[in-house]
Formats: structure tokens, C-alpha cells, sequence
């Protein structure tokens, strides 16, 4: 791969980052690519896990 594809690569990806920053709600209007990180902490929500897990009642049971 050329020096000339990786920059595309690279470019293309950065514009894949902000709008999936952006589709989280968060504004990137005139945001360096070095502030992305802390933009990233700004997303809200998302990526909780539960504690426990509750098998649903309208499954069959399961044989022993």
C-alpha cells in the first residue's frame, strides 16, 4: 500500500470517528482530531451491563 492510500485510509477513518461521535450526540463542529478522545467521554449512556441475569418464564425447562 502506497504512503498515498495509507493517508486516504487514515482520513477515511477519522471521518468514520466523528460521525459516529456525532451520532451519539455530541457536536464536532470545528474539533481537531486530537480532541477526539475527549469527546469521546462525552458520550453518555450505553455499555451498562447487568448485574444478574434472569432467565425468561416462557422458556421450556430445561431437563435435569
Amino acid at each position: 500500500m502506497t504512503i498515498a492510500n495509507q493517508l486516504i485510509q487514515i482520513n477515511t477513518t477519522k471521518q468514520e470517528i466523528k460521525t459516529a461521535i456525532e451520532n451519539k450526540g455530541v457536536s464536532m463542529a470545528d474539533v481537531p482530531f486530537t480532541s477526539y478522545p475527549s469527546k469521546i467521554n462525552e458520550i453518555t449512556g450505553g455499555g451498562d451491563v447487568p448485574d444478574t441475569y434472569t432467565r425468561p418464564s416462557n422458556w421450556r425447562t430445561m431437563p435435569t
